[in-house]
């Protein structure tokens, strides 16, 4: 829901490092694609159960209504995927692909809470962008769909030092 994305997105400027998931108790067929029932996709080394709890654990997942969404940072030629760190680089190139996406949708790249592209991501696509990486920053893409409601969430690519220094509080 949108309080969570911004108190996850609140944290995480605050130098929290943290990895968003899905949960919901649906059962039976035909509701999984409703824009209302998130998942988790967790890239894996295999599909046993400590593999996928690696995979969540280092945040390399995202979460989705159906659509697809893939994020990986690229430097020095090396893809650098969600839920790792950039560290001091100066420039890496952003990659965001999708697919899936339902007439009408958004795709929006993040850093630090704030849009920094937005462009229409009907069925699917792939955009790259090169950005200055500040210390301390991090980036997501998300996809909405024509009435905002969002569809899918990539965990973060955080860039500069690790400074979690303690205890969340929720307002």
């Amino acid at each position: 829901n949108e309080y969570a994305r911004r108190l996850w997105f609140d944290w995480l400027n605050a130098g929290h490092v943290l990895f968003a998931t899905a949960g919901t108790d649906v059962h039976g067929h035909g509701v999984y694609r409703r824009a209302d029932v998130g998942f988790n996709v967790v890239y894996a080394d295999n599909l046993s159960q400590a593999a996928i709890l690696a995979g969540i654990a280092a945040g390399r997942s995202y979460l989705s209504s159906g659509p697809t969404l893939h994020l990986t940072a690229a430097v020095d030629g090396a893809a650098i995927p969600t839920g790792q760190r950039l560290a001091g680089q100066s420039e890496a190139q952003l990659r965001v692909a999708w697919d899936d996406c339902p007439p009408g949708a958004t795709l929006h790249v993040i850093e630090r809470g704030a849009d920094i592209a937005r462009q229409d991501a009907d069925a699917a696509g792939e955009i790259t962008l090169t950005r200055a990486v500040a210390s301390n920053t991090w980036f997501v893409a998300e996809l909405r769909g024509p009435d905002g409601a969002l569809l899918a969430i990539t965990n973060p690519i955080f860039a500069g030092p690790n400074i979690d220094e303690g205890e969340l509080t929720v307002p």
